[in-house]
């Protein structure tokens, strides 16, 4: 059972977690399929990790040095392996800084870009939004190259784990 009592202690557990699931989906991912996506309109798992790393060394950069001249360009990641280690380190060092924040430190700002403004916690608030979304992302990408299984996705939904009969539950069966 989680008894989390502070707000670091939350994004202890989802940041790190769901950056260290981004990396090792990455590595699982055939090379053949590394740039695969749906369509042009579609980032491939390559987009995706390498859209994370980028924004987690950014917000990272902004946190901890706060003053913009002292910033570093986002490293490029060549291969597979490097984007997945990429993520993996990232994920370290954001635990990292987490777990040293004060409650303080979450309340005071940072300059974005000019003369803008963001909370150390905003910027928080984006990298869990950020990973979360970079995960589901990757994660359907697996799904349509068939590395979940191979039986088409089926969504457990709490009226059938409540034992609801079938005709109430919600939603309709595909077709």
């Amino acid at each position: 059972m989680l008894n989390l009592k502070t707000e670091c202690e939350v994004y202890d557990l989802l940041i790190p977690r769901f950056v260290a699931l981004m990396a090792s989906c990455i590595e699982s991912y055939p090379a053949d399929k590394w740039n695969w996506s749906f369509n042009q309109m579609t980032p491939s798992a390559r987009e995706l990790g390498e859209h994370a790393f980028a924004w987690l060394w950014c917000d990272r950069q902004q946190i901890e040095l706060p003053d913009p001249a002292d910033h570093k360009p986002t490293p490029t990641l060549a291969t597979q392996a490097e984007v997945a280690n990429g993520l993996a380190e990232e994920g370290l060092r954001w635990k990292q800084l987490i777990e040293r924040l004060s409650d303080e430190e979450l309340s005071s700002t940072r300059f974005i870009w000019g003369q803008e403004t963001r909370s150390v916690r905003g910027f928080i608030f984006h990298i869990a939004q950020h990973v979360i979304y970079k995960f589901g992302q990757l994660s359907q990408l697996r799904f349509a190259i068939g590395l979940d299984g191979s039986e088409p996705y089926t969504a457990p939904y709490p009226n059938c784990i409540y034992g609801f009969e079938p005709e109430n539950s919600w939603p309709a069966a595909r077709v």
